[in-house]
C-alpha cells in the first residue's frame, strides 16, 4: 500500500521550517518557525503556552491573507489552524515562491519552502482524497 502521510515537514536547519498537517476532513494546518531550526527537535520541547495574534499571508506577489494565528514562544514559531491560511503555506510549496508571513508582536517571515518531493506529493494525494470522501459518517 502506498504512503498516505498526514503530516510532512521541511527538515533543513539553515531557513525557517514549515510543517503542513491535514485533518481526517483533510483540511490543513500549519506551523512555521519564526527563525531556522528543527522542527522535529521543537515539536518535542514542552510548549504549554500560547496565544492568538493577527497575520497576514502572502505567496509571492498574491494578495495578502489576513488570519488568526497561535504563537507560541517556546518554540518561537506560529501555527495556523485556518484551512484557507495554511493552504497559503501549501501553495507557495508547490508554486515554488516566496511565503511571507507578518505577525503581530511576533516578527515577520520570509522563506522559499523546498520543492514538493516524493512525501510532499503522497501528503498532498492523502488530504485530497480526505477532502473529497467528505465528514465520514
Amino acid at each position: 500500500a502506498e504512503a498516505s502521510p498526514r503530516a510532512i515537514y521541511t527538515d533543513g536547519t539553515d531557513s525557517e521550517s514549515a510543517l503542513l498537517a491535514c485533518g481526517t476532513d483533510g483540511m490543513l494546518s500549519a506551523m512555521i518557525t519564526l527563525e531556522p531550526a528543527s522542527l522535529p527537535e521543537l515539536l518535542a520541547k514542552n510548549a504549554p503556552y500560547s496565544r492568538l495574534e493577527k497575520a497576514s499571508i502572502m505567496v509571492g506577489s498574491a494578495e495578502a491573507t489576513e488570519t488568526k494565528v497561535r504563537v507560541i514562544p517556546a518554540i518561537n514559531a506560529i501555527e495556523a489552524r485556518s484551512h484557507n491560511a495554511a493552504a497559503k503555506v501549501f501553495n507557495a510549496a508547490i508554486k515554488g515562491e516566496l511565503l511571507k508571513v507578518s505577525v503581530k508582536h511576533a516578527g515577520d517571515i520570509e522563506t522559499l519552502l523546498p520543492a514538493p518531493n516524493a512525501a510532499f506529493k503522497a501528503f498532498a494525494r492523502t488530504c485530497k482524497e480526505s477532502r473529497e470522501a467528505g465528514p465520514e459518517s
